[in-house]
């Protein structure tokens, strides 16, 4: 099965749709100006004290909301990417929980048994987070179990909830006509059980969906994973600054058809819109800042010749309400 660095790339698919939405809104109205003629407007010479009145237009601040992104592996049936995001729109703060995908989750356990229940297609004794979806039908039903088992590992009451198609982000990175990025290092690897095959040469080059996703999944850097990290960042900042430079009205739209063809969620347009500005004004480096990610903390054990990650509900609660408290 491929395996990919899932949660930058789930990531940076879920930014940049946002960045579409709002994107697609500002250029429809300049699409829709641009092809309506103006009325003519008599000015009267009788006037001359007359001043201009400047219009003020409050921005609108949208409230606080937390939302579940479910990364999906459309072949696998499997949700690679768990991520709940707080967007704390008195701080300006966007706060996001990573869930690891391998988690174990023990439908024996006292706070999973009703959702068991609840489900005639669950016939689950445990099994790993990323595999209920798949184990209990595929269906909305199980989606909705996701979702709710995310918010009692997390301890967060859930908002609203989005699936992506990670497979997606090589076609975004197309539409948009490819990025220009200055490839750190030579970068070769190949893995043929993960489906992996990198090949980048070093310097600036304009990487297509193809060369961008294999510089994301690129983890052998000279100096680690701070490094990885760093470059991540770093492509993440130049494939928004491509996007916010478009001015093409055709592209644009090929932006938004892709977007929606791999993003599906439980609210429309109209709530996008409300909280598109408020994205498309914050610094990126902000909304990458590791100081507001957590990971739920966890342990690898064997069971069954399996290995799964054990964790603590207390110990994942804990590091949750810390990230939200801080400033």
């Amino acid at each position: 099965m491929k395996r990919k660095d899932t949660f930058f790339i789930g990531l940076i698919v879920c930014t940049v749709l946002i960045l579409t939405v709002s994107f697609v809104g500002a250029t429809l109205d300049n699409h829709n100006i641009k092809n309506t003629k103006a009325a003519p407007v008599a000015v009267s010479p009788t006037k001359p004290e007359a001043q201009e009145v400047e219009e003020v237009v409050e921005k609108k601040i949208p409230k606080t909301f937390t939302g579940l992104l479910i990364g999906m592996d459309a072949s696998e049936g499997l949700t690679d990417v768990l991520m709940v995001g707080r967007i704390d729109t008195v701080r300006n703060k966007i706060d996001i929980v990573s869930v690891p995908r391998d988690l174990m989750i023990d439908f024996t356990d006292e706070a999973f048994i009703e959702i068991k229940e609840n489900n005639p297609d669950n016939y689950i004794r445990y099994c790993k987070l990323n595999e209920v979806y798949n184990l209990t039908g595929k269906t909305q039903q199980s989606l909705k179990d996701v979702e709710k088992i995310v918010s009692i590992i997390t301890g967060i009451e859930i908002d609203h909830m989005a699936r992506i198609d990670v497979d997606g982000f090589s076609d975004l990175v197309d539409v948009v006509g490819g990025v220009e990025f200055d490839v750190p290092e030579r970068m070769y690897y190949s893995d043929p059980v993960q489906d992996l095959y990198i090949d980048l040469e070093k310097g600036v080059q304009l990487l297509d969906g193809d060369k961008a996703e294999q510089l994301v999944r690129y983890r052998h850097y000279q100096m680690g994973d701070l490094q990885r990290i760093e470059v991540q960042h770093q492509f993440m900042v130049a494939l928004f600054d491509k996007v916010k430079a478009i001015d093409n009205f055709s592209q644009v739209k090929g932006l938004a058809t892709t977007g929606y063809n791999i993003f599906k969620a439980d609210f429309g347009l109209i709530f996008a819109l409300d909280y598109a500005q408020y994205f498309y004004d914050l610094n990126v480096i902000d909304i990458l800042n590791s100081k507001n990610m957590v990971t739920i903390p966890s342990y690898g054990e064997k069971i069954d010749e399996i290995w799964y990650q054990k964790w603590d509900i207390d110990e994942a609660h804990k590091i949750v309400n810390d990230l939200f408290q801080q400033q």
